[in-house]
């Protein structure tokens, strides 16, 4: 018989960890809070010191190239120019917009007349409006609104967008329904989301061969985490009930993506961009690696090429990058 994976060891170090770094209150002040105040702290969180994996120059480059394959060209700037290059007065509505980042290069391009991103956080949100009024953009808002509830409206925009947000939402098929009426006829989806494992309940294969690199292959400096004297020893699937208490909306169906974003689209390209292994590996220790040095860079693609290897073995891939219409 087999149990769920509610509490482990990992979560006990990470515990400590997360008390070391934001304080006991913090830490504290989420077991009082409901599931929706849970996602709205966790999202007000701005971490200007993240660690997180995807911030790695080279890991975005990467993505650039598996996505456009030219590893300069970003793929919203891939989107505007193989799907609307001769187009104007468009409208994109981005949901779960966060900090505004992807927004902001889409808004950039003439071809948009409006850019509309909304999230659930009022602190997410005004962050992001003070970074697009850097940029004197007149054709971007952000705004503040809850996904199940925003009426998206109906065949009013030419994209509708999801960037690193869709994985948090559990009711899928309410969602891609509202966002397939929201589209104009010849509207487009885009996706760039995690569809691994939910909660991140990575299988025994990925850990397995995740920690033989981090014993075997990580230098032992660059597996020091933010905080000094914390290095990352081991990965542990993390336990059900430590998702909960920090995030209830993390990965909370993300495996499910593909098959729910079938039932409405049709599919116009694909792309898998790994991390079933660099998103474990990477996680907490990514900082040491925003240096493009000789021993970043001979590391980083030893480690690309045993995840390409491990994803060649029949593994789907935990990231994907998507475009579909109605």
């Amino acid at each position: 018989m087999s149990f769920p994976n509610l509490i482990n060891k990992g979560d006990i170090i990470d515990l400590i960890y997360e008390i070391r770094r934001k304080g006991m209150l913090d830490v504290l002040h989420r077991f009082g809070f409901t599931n929706s105040e849970r996602v709205i702290h966790n999202w007000e969180c701005i971490d200007k010191g993240a660690s997180d994996w995807w911030i790695i120059p080279m890991i975005r480059k990467r993505w650039n190239y598996l996505i456009s394959g030219n590893a300069e060209t970003e793929y919203e700037d891939y989107v505007v120019e193989k799907y609307f290059g001769d187009k104007n007065n468009l409208k994109l509505l981005s949901v779960g917009s966060g900090g505004g980042t992807t927004e902001i290069k889409f808004a950039a391009h003439n071809c948009f007349s409006e850019v509309r991103g909304f999230d659930i956080s009022k602190k997410i949100v005004a962050h992001a409006n003070q970074k697009f009024d850097q940029h004197g953009l007149k054709n971007l808002k952000f705004f503040v609104a809850d996904v199940y509830k925003y009426d998206f409206g109906k065949e009013q925009y030419d994209a509708v967008l999801f960037h690193s947000s869709l994985h948090h939402f559990n009711k899928l098929d309410f969602i891609l329904e509202k966002a397939k009426n929201a589209l104009k006829q010849n509207g487009i989806l885009i996706i760039n989301e995690y569809v691994g494992p939910d909660r991140f309940q990575w299988s025994t294969q990925q850990l397995e061969e995740v920690n033989k690199i981090l014993l075997n292959d990580m230098p032992h400096g660059n597996k020091e985490k933010r905080i000094k004297g914390y290095f990352k020893k081991k990965v542990y699937r993390p336990g059900l009930l430590r998702m909960f208490f920090a995030d209830p909306s993390e990965s909370v169906c993300s495996s499910a993506i593909p098959f729910a974003i079938n039932k409405y689209f049709s599919t116009v390209e694909e792309k898998q961009l790994g991390g079933n292994l660099l998103h474990p590996l990477l996680k907490d220790i990514a900082h040491h690696y925003l240096n493009e040095n000789e021993n970043n860079i001979n590391l980083l693609n030893s480690l690309i090429e045993k995840e390409e290897r491990f994803l060649n073995g029949s593994h789907k891939s935990d990231m994907l990058f998507g475009i579909y219409k109605k």
